[in-house]
């Protein structure tokens, strides 16, 4: 219990142990008797109000210190189209900038790189994060950590530190938490394509483009109209129709021998 807490439930009890030796007579009162019982109603009405209101002044002016504070929090995030990748986030999620951000993390952190472990790089210190603003770096990914030997630890400890222009100069802020490999090792997600995947398949066509380009120095287009090349065959088939119907009805030549094959429209119209 608060100091004030105490002094203001003491001041109570004094006048309540007080009403209530009044309250042992109150058959004997007199009119002045029931002045003063009033006037202790309302010393004690109006002291607990008082209490009361600034109980309230007091919370309140705490949780807008405590709103306007900065909040900078370490965890793990993975990349939006490789959800195989994950990225260690620094991130203010408070109203307010924190400068002198410092990351500490046991044991250290380490990324895998065939089949090896090597260490994590991070800053000494980050001077600025603004509300809303990050700091990310890829930590490693879900799937190369299971063949790397030694085998990198799961569970990680993390403690931001940083420094709040509206506080104590020489105290610093501190946010703790715990970075675990494991839901990311166990899960499963469906890859997806961004932006990032798009913009190299326009240049793989644009590649292939450069690569048509003719003597002109452009792209060479060659032209073909369908339907006149599909009517001249279509005459050429009728008109060949009409020439084997003509050479049935006057096959064989008079004065000539029959023969089994009649002549094709080469030897027969030269």
């Amino acid at each position: 219990m608060r100091p004030r807490q105490v002094a203001f439930t003491a001041a109570v009890a004094t006048a309540a142990g007080a009403a209530g030796g009044l309250l042992v007579s109150v058959d004997q009162w007199t009119a002045g008797g029931w002045a003063a019982a009033a006037s202790w109603a309302t010393v004690i009405v109006a002291a607990t109000a008082i209490w009361v209101a600034r109980e309230q002044l007091q919370e309140a002016q705490h949780l807008r210190r405590e709103q306007a504070k900065p909040y900078v929090v370490a965890y793990m995030d993975a990349q939006d189209n490789r959800p195989h990748i994950i990225k260690l986030v620094l991130k203010n999620f408070g109203a307010t900038a924190a400068y002198d951000v410092r990351l500490t993390i046991d044991p250290n952190p380490t990324s895998s790189r065939g089949g090896k472990s090597l260490e994590l790089r991070l800053p000494d210190v980050i001077p600025i994060l603004v509300p809303g603003q990050q700091w990310e770096t890829i930590w490693d990914s879900s799937v190369d950590r299971i063949g790397t030997i030694p085998s990198p630890p799961k569970r990680y400890d993390a403690v931001v530190k940083y420094r709040d222009p509206n506080g104590m100069p020489d105290q610093e802020e501190q946010t703790a938490t715990v970075l675990d490999w494991s839901p990311y090792e166990q899960r499963q997600y469906m890859p997806t394509h961004s932006t990032h995947e798009v913009a190299g398949a326009l240049r793989d066509i644009k590649d292939l483009l450069k690569g048509w380009a003719g003597t002109t120095g452009g792209m060479s287009v060659w032209t073909r109209d369908g339907h006149e090349q599909d009517r001249a065959v279509r005459a050429r088939i009728i008109e060949h129709e009409e020439y084997l119907e003509r050479l049935a009805t006057t096959w064989p030549p008079s004065g000539e021998p029959a023969s089994d094959d009649p002549p094709s429209q080469m030897d027969a119209e030269p």
